[in-house]
């Protein structure tokens, strides 16, 4: 019974700290907040709230304080990444079964899951040893990618050192040519599946062509094949153009802003910029119409621009680390750089075999060549 009330006023207080964090978060996002600003406050309170309730139901236990016990954060948690209706997959790593306080921290384990859900929290849960992590990566790719994300949240720290350890000698050591094969086949079916352009008239912000799961993809496998450790190291180390990773960012922060103003609006999971939702975003974002152009328009060029940026990002990225001798952009590593762009007329350009804009703010001062470029792209018999 005083456990049941322990656990009932952990919940609540957690309940009461959700509720205030995700109104002062909603305000931010109101008053202008960045996408990257607005995803990160999100897991920040998730972090926070999950401590809390794991902090409470360990001091339910006497003798539980230590134990062998790590809360780790996968998937989009574990990136920093946690959009407002976005559930959190959370992994609670348990010691191998005749280790001291396996009891114990299953009991926690237990207790935690129920707390995480009377709490508001939707959370895709799951109590492994480092072992079943091993065994289920070894035939499963997408828990192998999920690993790949992980982070400590809460619990021992060792025990987590110990499944990043698994991790890195599983993706970056063992299997890197199985991973890197995986995720193109992913990336190649996904594109088939959302359409295989980012100029749809009603575009996935996150699944589609040019939206943020092209970009983490093109990540994952940087990851695995260089050990890159985010997209800016991506221009320190010579496997992209500084403006492209600055382009790529920008891109990026965009796309997760109009992914939260979606979750706001419609209060569920919904990523899709349907023609309802170009409304009701470009409104609420303060596209307001101009002489020359509607907020909705102006919000639909941001939109594409942003997807044609990732889609380039990802796609170069990618090709430099699918094939491990792949040539590198610049000679860091002792390679020659790829030859300088060719103009093709005022806006565009030839670079590495597709036709590019000569600078971001082309389509902002000429909306009639986002329409121009296809007929450039024929032309020349180069891809967008």
């Amino acid at each position: 019974m005083l456990r049941d009330m322990v656990n009932d006023a952990a919940v609540a207080r957690a309940k009461t700290r959700l509720a205030e964090g995700r109104d002062q978060i909603l305000a931010r996002h109101r008053g202008g907040a960045g996408g990257q600003e607005v995803v990160r406050a999100i897991s920040a309170l998730t972090d926070e709230v999950v401590t809390e309730l794991f902090v409470a139901i360990v001091a339910q236990f006497p003798g539980s304080e230590g134990i062998p016990l790590s809360l780790v954060a996968t998937g989009g948690y574990g990136r920093r990444e946690l959009a407002p209706r976005s559930d959190i997959d959370l992994l609670a790593l348990l010691p191998r079964e005749r280790e001291p306080g396996r009891a114990r921290a299953n009991l926690v384990a237990e207790h935690l899951h129920r707390a995480l859900w009377d709490a508001g929290l939707e959370a895709g849960y799951a109590a492994r040893t480092l072992d079943q992590c091993v065994e289920l990566a070894r035939e499963d790719h997408t828990i192998r990618t999920a690993l790949l994300d992980g982070r400590l949240v809460a619990g021992d720290a060792q025990l987590f050192k110990g499944l990043e350890r698994a991790t890195v000698t599983e993706l970056e050591q063992r299997r890197v040519e199985e991973f890197i094969a995986d995720k193109l086949e992913e990336f190649n079916e996904r594109r088939r599946r959302y359409g295989g352009s980012v100029w749809l008239l009603e575009p996935h912000l996150k699944q589609g062509k040019g939206g943020l799961r092209d970009l983490q993809a093109a990540l994952w496998i940087a990851r695995v094949r260089h050990k890159l450790a985010g997209l800016g190291e991506a221009g320190e180390r010579g496997l992209l153009p500084h403006r492209e990773v600055t382009a790529a960012r920008a891109a990026r922060d965009l796309l997760w802003r109009l992914r939260n103003e979606l979750h706001y609006a419609t209060g569920r999971r919904d990523d899709r910029l349907t023609f309802d939702n170009q409304r009701r975003a470009a409104t609420a974002l303060g596209y307001r119409d101009s002489p020359t152009e509607l907020g909705i328009e102006q919000l639909m060029r941001e939109t594409y621009i942003a997807l044609q940026e990732i889609a380039r990002a990802s796609d170069a990225l990618i090709d430099r680390c699918a094939v491990e001798d792949a040539p590198r952009p610049t000679g860091v590593f002792g390679r020659r750089p790829p030859a300088p762009p060719k103009p093709i007329d005022n806006a565009f350009q030839l670079w590495q075999g597709r036709v590019t804009v000569h600078d971001r703010e082309v389509f902002a001062r000429r909306p009639a060549d986002l329409v121009r470029i296809f007929a450039v792209a024929e032309t020349y018999g180069a891809p967008v």
